[in-house]
């Protein structure tokens, strides 16, 4: 199955493809280099026999920094890659962002793919170009907005997960049922994430609803301009939270979709009954939503957002399961609903 994602460039996206095969979708490339994560390489060593040259990156959040990106750079040139070589990530989200960002800089832009090994790259990280690294303790300060050349779903790279990597990406897929589409929330709400872990049909439906679901808002503000920002919802909370108790992203999204939800019943008239439901389905997917953090600490990290203006921030809220819109909030009020939810605050 072949989908033209409709960006300003087009992204080729093949579903059920054999991995073994990507010579075949890479011909008319003259070097094809693969950045792949170390957990992936370990647990499937042999699907890289024959297919180029690999360079094995840890696919933790520590790798996503200039340093490394000019390490792979280093690499590139060693191997003499050139503007008819393109670079595939293979990996999840944290490789996703490192090899779109190196390949967008690299002598000014290279062709480059994603093979999305975990659930959270294929429902989100890996779709919609943005490509980025961190600072310090802030996430994504530096990066571009490239859309890769192809997606390859591979689902037999999905059998060696961890159950809690299915959680991780499913935080995601919630959130696209906030945000815009009511009946993918009713639809999750009748399974629960054993159900999606020992259903591969039911996961790839799930992906492919996902992947339709982003690349028609992306259609429509590729920039990041106007409703590509309502993609945020949970994570303006979600990144500082990551970041200061080293979360799974998905894990601290779902505190973070839960702040907003909170924050939604006074500034857009969400009810109180949907915050309970939205709470209970993260739940039921095995995520948290609360968590002992600081609360002077999560603001300071955001307060570094790259959505801030002034004192305040862009901040995406819901007016129902369903139906989210972009308001400038304060930070005091920000504040306000992280205590309410953040058991170790006592400031």
């Amino acid at each position: 199955m072949i989908i033209k994602v409709k960006t300003s460039k087009k992204t080729k996206v093949l579903f059920n493809f054999s991995f073994r095969s990507i010579s075949k979708v890479s011909r008319k490339y003259n070097q094809m280099i693969l950045i792949v994560d170390s957990n992936v390489y370990e647990y499937h060593t042999q699907a890289f026999d024959n297919a180029g040259t690999v360079i094995v990156v840890n696919g933790s959040e520590e790798s996503k920094t200039l340093e490394k990106s000019q390490e792979i750079i280093e690499q590139l040139l060693h191997l003499g890659a050139d503007k008819n070589s393109i670079l595939i990530g293979v990996g999840g989200g944290v490789i996703s962002d490192l090899t779109g960002f190196v390949a967008s800089i690299y002598k000014r832009g290279i062709p480059f793919g994603f093979v999305p090994t975990t659930v959270l790259a294929a429902v989100d990280a890996a779709i919609g170009g943005k490509n980025g690294v961190n600072t310090g303790t802030i996430k994504n300060t530096i990066g571009t907005i490239c859309q890769p050349d192809w997606l390859l779903y591979d689902y037999q790279f999905f059998k060696s997960l961890p159950r809690e990597e299915f959680a991780n990406g499913f935080a995601e897929v919630i959130k696209y049922g906030c945000i815009c589409d009511s009946e993918l929330f009713d639809y999750l709400e009748k399974y629960d994430l054993e159900y999606f872990v020992k259903s591969p049909v039911a996961l790839q439906m799930i992906i492919q609803k996902c992947l339709m679901i982003k690349a028609k808002i992306i259609s429509k503000d590729p920039n990041d301009f106007s409703i590509r920002k309502t993609l945020n919802f949970g994570h303006t909370v979600g990144h500082a939270i990551e970041k200061d108790l080293e979360l799974k992203h998905g894990y601290a999204v779902s505190i973070g979709m839960v702040v907003a939800s909170q924050l939604s019943t006074t500034k857009t008239g969400l009810q109180k009954d949907d915050v309970t439901r939205i709470s209970k389905l993260l739940q039921k997917y095995e995520l948290p939503v609360t968590a002992e953090a600081e609360t002077n600490a999560v603001m300071a990290l955001i307060a570094n957002d790259k959505k801030k203006k002034g004192e305040s921030i862009d901040f995406i809220l819901l007016q129902s399961i369903g139906e989210s819109e972009i308001k400038t909030i304060s930070f005091t009020d920000i504040k306000k609903d992280l205590k309410k939810l953040l058991d170790g605050s006592n400031n």
